[in-house]
């Protein structure tokens, strides 16, 4: 069992509770709907240490149940690492031939989407992404279309730039690892949602709805204080 100690049922709540609750769910896919407003990784992290020394000064004071030392370490290690994972970065190349980075827009709320010139769905879902940039463009949310065309396809962009009349930053080089990278699956269109930190707070993997779109971008440009919309949502296998 390992070394254990004593967690009061009945103590108050350190101040860092809603930065631990944020942790403790973190290792999954990020932060519970209660916490996100309050998520701060490296505050997180720091909570846990706090939580376990009070943890031990309690042993002797209160009725307590027992939690072992090992598993409180272990959540803290492996949110550390997780969150480490989950501020994404990306580097590819704009339209000009010029190297950019996705971590260059940290401070803002960034919609990710991946495409490609030959992918049915993104010609079918691109018409609601440039609306929904005239909408929410101006309210401080940044959108960036990643082509995933390789160089047999590449010389197809400008043509459905124009097409679709995208206003937005256009990327290209992503590759099906950027993919994997950012768990986004397999197949395109993908959809990522990134907060102010850089971290994916939502994924749709396929096609994404109108209601969808809108639903994820009122509550992180809101004062999130109601529940978080759903953290992922797959239609590719409708």
């Amino acid at each position: 069992m390992g070394l254990r100690f004593a967690v009061s049922a009945n103590a108050s709540a350190p101040p860092c509770h809603n930065m631990l609750d944020a942790a403790r769910t973190a290792i999954s896919l990020g932060p519970s709907p209660m916490s996100r407003a309050n998520y701060r990784p490296a505050a997180a992290v720091e909570c846990i240490s706090k939580y376990v020394l009070k943890s031990i000064t309690m042993l002797t004071r209160h009725s307590c149940k027992l939690v072992t030392v090992s598993c409180i370490l272990l959540a803290a290690s492996a949110f550390s690492a997780n969150a480490r994972q989950t501020i994404s970065d990306l580097t590819l190349t704009d339209l000009t031939g010029k190297k950019v980075h996705l971590r260059d827009y940290r401070g803002k709320i960034v919609v990710l989407n991946f495409w490609a010139t030959w992918c049915a769905p993104c010609r079918e879902e691109m018409p609601l992404l440039v609306e929904a940039e005239k909408t929410w463009g101006p309210k401080g949310v940044l959108f960036i279309g990643a082509s995933l065309d390789d160089n047999k396809t590449r010389k197809n962009i400008p043509e459905f730039v124009q097409r679709f009349r995208i206003d937005f930053p256009v990327w290209t080089g992503a590759t099906a690892d950027d993919l994997a990278k950012l768990k986004m699956g397999d197949a395109v269109p993908d959809t990522a949602f990134l907060d102010e930190q850089g971290v994916i707070f939502a994924r749709v993997r396929g096609e994404i709805r109108k209601q969808e779109l809108d639903e994820r971008l009122t509550w992180i440009t809101g004062d999130r204080s109601g529940p978080a919309p759903q953290p992922l949502v797959i239609h590719l296998n409708e």
